[in-house]
């Protein structure tokens, strides 16, 4: 028999081994395993101790609700080998509590794992209350309108657009204790480098301007708008009044009254350089016998505006019998 075909057979003898009985034998490996792990165990000393941890919440609570932990620690029994629980800090522990489960009349919520270190991999944790009490209470909302903040001024003879913001206002919701401290909601707004076309985060701001952060913004991000454009130049002018017309005789102007007689008026530096006076529209005193008083419209050049108030004025034309009047 030549020396291949022999290797072949003792090979086909060896993979026939292998798989007789081959459950078996699995199941010998892992009990000399367990065998092995539990002398390791016995050969070492073992302790107890009770710890005090923090209670750690995860899952998302509904959202109509908040779930709030008055006692936030719970004690807990640690066992294992001695050197392990004697090495064990409480800090590097928390109860984890499922806030997901929560519901409007919940008063407990189960503890249903502990977060732990490797180091702590050998330990049994088993807490003295399988519950922590707990506080739900549904959320309250209000809307707010949002305020811009500038953190820039403009530049030297420039100035910023009115911002737009969208949308203007948004929904503040939390607790209601924590939803009474809000005051206002703010978006800081960086102009240092031009025109705004941002989304900006909506923060939530007490009466002395500091952060709550125990309540929920919707939306979180408003949309931002702001133009810087030339910044309008101001001129302080005299208002004064054209008569049309000429009164019945013999009566004749003696005096016209113009309020206000002065008005400050903005536009660009060009369009207010050639001006020395504002003019209103013609007042007719054509065959009058009385004293004229009209509320007319002030003329003014393309691009400029009255700074405040109305662009109008009120002129008094004060009349008198010249037949009476000594020479």
């Amino acid at each position: 028999m030549s020396a291949a075909r022999t290797r072949e057979i003792e090979r086909r003898r060896d993979m026939r081994f292998l798989r007789e009985n081959f459950m078996l034998k699995v199941i010998a490996l892992a009990t000399s395993i367990m065998i092995w792990q539990y002398v390791g165990i016995e050969r070492s000393p073992s302790a107890m101790r009770i710890i005090s941890v923090e209670v750690q919440l995860e899952g998302a609570p509904p959202e109509n609700l908040v779930v709030n932990i008055p006692h936030d620690k719970v004690a807990v029994e640690v066992s294992g080998p001695k050197a392990d629980v004697e090495a064990l800090q409480e800090s590097s522990i928390r109860a984890v509590v499922n806030a997901s489960v929560a519901r409007p009349n919940s008063q407990q919520l189960e503890i249903v794992s502990f977060v732990r270190p490797t180091s702590a991999s050998r330990l049994l944790f088993v807490a003295r209350r399988k519950s922590v009490s707990v506080e739900v209470t549904e959320k309250k909302s209000k809307k707010l309108p949002i305020v811009p903040s500038y953190t820039v001024a403009a530049p030297l003879g420039k100035s910023f657009s009115t911002p737009r913001l969208d949308p203007p206002d948004a929904e503040v919701i939390g607790e209601a204790s924590e939803l009474a401290r809000v005051a206002k909601l703010v978006v800081y707004v960086r102009t240092d480098a031009g025109n705004v076309r941002s989304d900006l985060p909506i923060q939530a701001l007490d009466k002395d301007g500091v952060l709550i952060d125990k309540v929920v913004v919707k939306p979180k991000q408003v949309r931002v708008s702001i133009d810087i454009t030339e910044a309008p130049a101001e001129r302080t002018l005299v208002v004064s009044s054209r008569l049309r017309g000429l009164p019945d005789a013999p009566f004749t102007v003696s005096q016209v009254l113009v309020e206000p007689d002065q008005v400050t008026v903005t536009g660009r530096p060009e369009d207010l350089l050639g001006l020395t006076r504002i003019e209103t529209q013609e007042v007719s005193v054509d065959g009058a016998k009385l004293d004229v008083i009209q509320s007319v419209r002030m003329l003014l050049p393309p691009g400029v505006s009255v700074k405040t108030g109305t662009a109008s004025a009120r002129v008094v034309v004060k009349l008198q019998d010249s037949s009476t009047t000594n020479p």
